[in-house]
């Protein structure tokens, strides 16, 4: 089977076929992730809908941002979903006083922003998953589009149908 110079059959050395498999596996597995993941058995495809909460922007962000934007996972570049509504108020923070109350302060120039999101959810008994990442309330989330990318936090999910 190996001969006097290690190669498997007279073909190929053994520790290039060893790499070769190996490489393989690889490719498989990612491509197994990307198609795969959270589209297994029982996961029913629903479409839903996220709020999404932007924190402590300038206004160019805000201004970027619109209805209609289909956004983007940041690391998988799968579609998030669509923008339906986009609600923006002044940023704050817990402040302390001169006396040591804390209270709440404006953060001059800085906006919160409330993005309402529609979006395709594969879900199970144990899992929502989005844009092929597991996506739960309280759950950081990157999103992008070809003119923005910002972090956001989950702050709600609806099942629609």
């Amino acid at each position: 089977m190996i001969d006097k110079k290690g190669r498997l059959f007279g073909l190929i050395n053994i520790l290039d076929l060893i790499i070769i498999v190996m490489i393989v596996a690889m490719i498989a597995g990612v491509a197994y992730k990307l198609t795969y993941l959270g589209t297994g058995p029982g996961a029913q495809e629903k479409t839903a809908r996220v709020t999404l909460l932007v924190e402590a922007v300038r206004q160019p962000t805000v201004d970027a941002i619109r209805v209609g934007d289909v956004v983007r996972e940041y690391d998988t570049s799968s579609v998030f979903g669509t923008v339906v509504k986009k609600e923006v108020r002044d940023a704050v923070e817990v402040t302390t006083t001169s006396e040591g109350k804390n209270v709440l302060s404006t953060i001059p120039g800085k906006y919160d922003i409330t993005l309402t999101i529609d979006v395709t959810a594969y879900v199970t008994p144990d899992a929502i998953t989005i844009a092929r990442k597991e996506t739960r309330i309280g759950t950081p989330v990157r999103i992008k589009t070809a003119l923005y990318a910002v972090m956001t936090t989950v702050m709600g999910i609806e099942i629609l149908d």
